[in-house]
C-alpha cells in the first residue's frame, strides 16, 4: 500500500504512505533468512554469540496469523477490516517506524503467546502459553536504532512499563533514550 510513490516514469502520483517507516518489500526480505540483507544477518548472528544458550531467529512469516481472527473481526462487506489486519494474516514478523514530529503511539504489547487464536500457526505448534515458559520458545522483540546521530533535544525515547493493579493504569514507567545504534531487547509480552 502506497508503495512506489515517485518510482518509474509516468506514473500517476499516490496518497502519501500511512507510515514513513520501511516498505513492505524489505519487511519481507527481513523476514526471510536468507534473503535478509547482510547487515541485517549480522547483527542476528551478533545477538545469537552474546546468548549462546538460544536459537535466535525471526519469527517465521505467518506464524501468528489467525484465520478465525479475520473472521470474528470482518467487516459487515466481508473485507478484512484494521483490527483484523492487526489480528490476521497480515501480523508481521518486523516492523520499521520512523517516527517523525507530531506522531503518537498508545501503549501496546508486541506479541503474548497467551493471546493467541488457537488456528494460528504458532499456537498450533507450541499451543498457547505464558512466555518465558519452561521448554517453550521465548518470544523477544529487537528494537534498533540506526540513526548514526541523535540530537537529545528530539526527544522520542521508547517508553517501557508495566499494568497497573486495576489492569486499566500503568505504573513502573522505564524510558529508552535513543543513542545512535543502540540495540534495545525486550519480552514481546511487556
Amino acid at each position: 500500500e502506497g508503495e512506489g510513490e515517485g518510482e518509474g516514469e509516468g506514473e500517476a502520483l499516490q496518497a502519501p504512505r500511512a507510515t514513513l517507516g520501511l516498505r513492505t518489500a524489505m519487511l519481507d526480505e527481513l523476514a526471510d533468512p536468507a534473503r535478509a540483507p547482510p547487515a541485517a544477518q549480522e547483527l542476528l548472528r551478533r545477538v545469537g554469540r552474546l546468548f549462546p544458550e538460544f536459537h535466535v531467529a525471526p519469527m517465521p512469516p505467518g506464524a501468528m496469523a489467525s484465520q478465525l481472527a479475520e473472521a470474528l473481526v470482518a467487516d459487515e462487506d466481508d473485507a478484512p477490516s484494521e483490527q483484523s489486519a492487526a489480528r490476521g494474516p497480515a501480523i508481521r514478523s518486523h516492523v520499521g517506524n520512523a517516527a517523525v514530529e507530531g506522531d503518537s503511539y498508545a501503549w501496546h504489547v508486541d506479541m503474548d503467546p497467551a493471546c493467541l487464536f488457537f488456528d494460528a500457526p504458532w499456537a498450533e505448534r507450541h499451543g498457547c502459553y505464558v512466555n518465558r515458559e519452561l521448554g517453550k520458545p521465548w518470544l523477544v522483540s529487537m528494537l534498533l536504532y540506526p540513526d548514526e546521530a541523535w540530537d537529545e533535544a528530539w526527544g522520542a525515547e521508547t517508553l517501557f512499563a508495566d499494568d497497573g493493579d486495576d489492569g486499566e493504569s500503568i505504573k513502573n514507567v522505564v524510558a529508552t533514550r535513543v543513542l545512535p545504534a543502540r540495540l534495545v531487547l525486550m519480552d514481546q509480552d511487556v
